[in-house]
């Protein structure tokens, strides 16, 4: 996020002992202060112990003031181009006793001039080789050193006249590539505690510490076993010496044992992390209009996020995978240890990428005055904690986008609901986030209630501004308000507005100065949130003239570009941008029509754009089944949830939504009126595929050899004369959908190599796939025709079932334990399966987010329907004489 300077009066504090001023804050230059006559003479915090410098410019000059430090932080996001001063001003520092550096990546090791008394270091993502640690066994005084990704390479030795003279504390974590370690008892002669963790290659500890008198602590966590073995004998011979007092704790006793193999899926331990990315990703790209640079360099980070993503889904999965495979003991700890080697790895990436993001962020809203760092917060300002909004988390998001939208213009977003629903909850929770705070030059929390007192608002707006204005007139307040307000990007809370009135009186004082000036108003009523969200400006007629204009006749493009200005705030300014970007088009009316589409496609939110290409897959000139495209968005994890709704619900918005803005066109309709199927226009379609094609994700036009660019692949067509094999794409393609004509045998070899396939949809390939489905342990979405019975045990991230018999068969020959798979939301199993009794169960199951059920000659239709209470839809077919028919019926009053 952007940084803001904190006050200079920091250096006026000549008392202050402590000081911890982290992003988005920093400490001000100590040289402008000087130069702005605060002090007489250069000024010194002589008192000052302990520092964290957190992303700070000025470290060199905040160094050399501050003499008589005891314990200093510096961490960094950003490549700081005084990293070599900074390292070389640590020896004015002569007290230094504790000292973090954090991120030099770049860290130039031979520069650094250590301060002689320093006792503690703690380094953290320096990556400094092996062979460099000679360097810290020269400070005398070093008693604790950890380490924390501090040093790279496969390979550590010491020799003997490397020595640690006083060191007594010795951390290493996530040295992940350290294989071996050589050193003896006189490189390390008072070391009292030992901590490896997460040191996952290392073959063991070297013999010869154990030779080490003075050991009072071994810790191993997260190693291999020979590390763990190796630790023992040390134990063993310090006994063996006489020394009883080593402890060696070994946690957790095997590597595995806090792996579960029926996790839902790899991705929930790396993607919260990375997924981060996509979420600041729309307010990103509101700036990148107005800098073309910035605009570059997102779509290179937004690549190589995308490509970690994928790679690090794609390994760990991997890695799960052969754990939730392996029966023998041996072999699954092997696993779990690969696995959380990847782990790792995801993290280091994660680490960095988040690095540039923050670097990208402040360069792009970096420089913002100062003013934010003094600005007083209002009367009774509570703390929100970030986990605070339960269930509120897409109202948040929507009130961001409004935020940070790119009209120029002063927009008011209302916050309309009942009493008590938490209106003020969700405002203050906007109001404190700090990257919408660091937007916004000025700041005001007004709250109205039902008496309006056109006197206190004007005061608690003022206050914001400077203090002390008991003193003016009513008129005072608001000439000062306006004229304080004029000229400033400004964010104004109104929390309970009770009449239109009261806003009439209100917005005189609130300039409108083009500059992204923002008002959030809550309130009960909802006339109240209609009439104070009109617009200020109404988009100007000849505007739309000249949109229609440029739309040269195309009734898609008309209509799509309608579609697109019917979901943005109906202001002069975004209706300006859209006619700038329609005039920037230029060619053939193809070719225009198509940069149309593009545009539309660009304004979409992100949670739309990947339901959207999925579209493009899908054969051309074919109607959709909507119900079928519902099940597969929710699968791959587009739709996310909305408050108390189904996921279901909220695909079916989405798809609305996409309807609504002319992108996808409605088709047949159900006898209850909702939508059957869907269809896309054939340009819209080529722009699926266009913008799929550079995200590398669908391939819905394969007529060449499945490649190894693309995740999910629509088969619609077959030809013999290409090689489908997928050679290295084996784990790459999560999602296999065959639609349009029915496909040869041999495709199901080719599918039985898509390891870490997620969705496969293969009914019109007919061929057995029960050997194939049991192996594909990560599939989400399966429907397939099965010969034999077959076992889903392995399965449980299964979340849409749907198998049929290859023949016409009619005996029962194998039930189906599904009832452990607590996501299953579609089921529709036939013979030769049938689904197994839960009586039987180990314990009382209840499937509560099964939505579609369909039962074919089941024997326990009754027990089944008691523990599927939340059933949407549910059908039975059986051709036998079933017994239990009044039973049946009465259980059906349970739904």
């Amino acid at each position: 996020m952007g940084r803001v300077g904190a006050a200079s009066s920091i250096w006026r504090m000549s008392e202050l002992r402590h000081l911890d001023i982290r992003s988005p804050l920093y400490i001000s230059n100590p040289l402008e202060a000087e130069n702005n006559n605060i002090g007489e003479k250069p000024l010194f915090l002589n008192n000052l112990q302990t520092l964290y410098l957190s992303n700070s410019p000025f470290a060199v000059e905040i160094i050399r003031r501050t003499p008589n430090l005891k314990k200093l932080m510096i961490l960094s996001y950003f490549e700081h181009p005084d990293w070599p001063a900074i390292l070389d001003f640590l020896s004015l520092v002569p007290d230094l006793e504790t000292l973090h550096i954090e991120n030099m990546k770049w860290m130039i090791f031979y520069r650094v001039n250590f301060p002689p008394n320093l006792k503690q270091l703690k380094l953290t993502y320096t990556f400094i080789p092996w062979e460099d640690m000679k360097l810290l066994a020269k400070l005398p005084n070093l008693e604790v050193l950890k380490g924390d990704f501090a040093f790279n390479g496969t390979y550590w030795k010491l020799d003997e006249d490397i020595v640690f003279h006083k060191l007594k504390y010795l951390r290493l974590i996530h040295s992940c590539d350290l294989e071996r370690w050589e050193a003896g008892h006189a490189n390390f002669p008072v070391l009292e505690q030992l901590i490896l963790n997460r040191l996952a290659e290392l073959e063991e500890i070297p013999e010869s510490i154990g030779e080490i008198m003075t050991l009072k602590f071994i810790r191993i966590k997260y190693c291999g076993s020979g590390v763990e073995t190796s630790s023992k004998k040390i134990q063993e011979e310090q006994q063996s010496l006489g020394n009883n007092q080593l402890q060696v704790k070994i946690s957790p006793k095997e590597a595995g044992d806090d792996y579960n193999p029926s996790i839902n899926t790899a991705s929930q331990y790396i993607l919260p992390h990375l997924l981060n990315f996509w979420d600041k990703k729309p307010l990103w790209n509101r700036e990148t209009l107005k800098v073309p640079l910035v605009g570059h360099m997102l779509e290179v980070i937004e690549k190589r996020i995308r490509n970690v993503v994928y790679k690090a889904e794609d390994k760990v999965d991997s890695s799960l995978r052969s754990v939730i495979l392996t029966d023998r003991k041996d072999k699954r700890q092997k696993a779990c240890r690969s696995f959380y080697e990847e782990l790792l790895k995801v993290e280091q990436q994660v680490y960095f990428l988040d690095k540039e993001v923050m670097l990208l962020e402040f360069n792009n809203h970096g420089g913002k005055s100062a003013e934010l760092a003094t600005t007083p917060s209002s009367p009774g300002k509570s703390t929100i904690e970030e986990n605070t909004i339960v269930g509120m988390e897409d109202d948040f998001n929507i009130i961001l986008d409004r935020l940070t939208t790119q009209t120029d213009e002063l927009t008011v977003i209302p916050i309309f609901g009942m009493g008590g629903i938490g209106k003020t909850t969700l405002a203050r929770k906007v109001y404190d986030y700090s990257f919408i705070r660091s937007r916004f030059d000025k700041h005001a929390w007004v709250t109205i209630s039902q008496e309006y007192n056109e006197r206190q608002m004007l005061l608690e707006v003022a206050s914001s501004i400077t203090e002390s204005n008991q003193e003016r007139s009513d008129d005072e307040l608001m000439e000062f308000v306006y004229r304080g307000l004029k000229g400033r990007n400004f964010l104004i809370v109104i929390d309970d507005i009770w009449s239109t009135e009261a806003w009439d009186q209100m917005q005189r004082i609130f300039p409108n100065d083009g500059n992204k000036s923002r008002i959030i108003l809550t309130t009960r009523l909802k006339y109240v949130a209609e009439y104070v969200s009109c617009p200020y400006f109404l988009p100007h007629k000849e505007i739309g003239k000249h949109i229609v204009q440029q739309c040269r006749g195309l009734p898609l493009s008309v209509v799509v570009v309608a579609g697109l200005l019917g979901k943005m705030d109906p202001t002069h300014d975004n209706w300006t941008k859209v006619m700038e970007n329609l005039n920037s088009f230029f060619g053939t009316v193809s070719e225009r029509c198509q940069s149309i589409l593009s545009l539309s496609y660009n304004y979409l939110p992100q949670y739309l754009k990947a339901c959207f290409l999925y579209v493009g897959g899908f054969p051309e000139d074919r109607e959709i089944d909507v119900s079928r495209l519902i099940k597969l968005w929710i699968v791959e994890q587009f739709v996310k949830a909305r408050k108390d709704k189904r996921l279901e619900v909220v695909a079916e918005e989405y798809l609305q939504e996409l309807i609504d803005r002319s992108l996808i066109l409605n088709g047949r309709q159900r006898a209850n009126g909702r939508m059957r199927t869907c269809k896309t226009h054939d340009l819209l379609r080529q722009l699926c595929l266009s913008e799929a094609h550079t995200e590398n994700v669908v391939n819905g036009n394969v007529l060449e050899a499945i490649d190894d660019q693309h995740r999910v692949i629509l088969l619609y067509k077959y030809e013999e004369k290409y090689d489908y094999h997928p050679g290295h794409s084996s784990g790459i393609v999560h999602t296999f959908i065959s639609m349009g004509v029915a496909f040869p045998k041999e495709m199901c070899s080719i599918i039985s190599e898509f390891k870490l396939i997620k969705v496969l949809d293969a009914l019109l390939i007919k061929t057995d796939f029960s050997l194939v489905i049991p192996e594909l342990v990560h599939l989400r979405y399966v429907a397939a025709r099965i010969e034999e019975g077959l076992s889903l045990a392995k399965l449980r991230n299964l979340q849409t079932v749907i198998l049929k018999r290859l023949t016409v068969r009619v005996k029962l020959e194998q039930q189906v334990d599904i009832w452990r798979m607590s996501e299953i939301r579609h089921l529709d199993i036939r013979s030769p399966l049938y689904i197994s009794n839960p009586v039987e169960a180990e314990q009382t199951l209840f499937l509560n987010n099964l939505q579609s059920l369909c039962l074919h000659n089941s024997p326990f239709v009754a027990e089944i329907i008691r523990r599927t209470p939340n059933l949407k839809k549910l059908k039975i077919v059986d051709r036998f004489e079933h017994p239990d028919w009044p039973v049946i019926l009465d259980s059906l009053s349970l739904l």
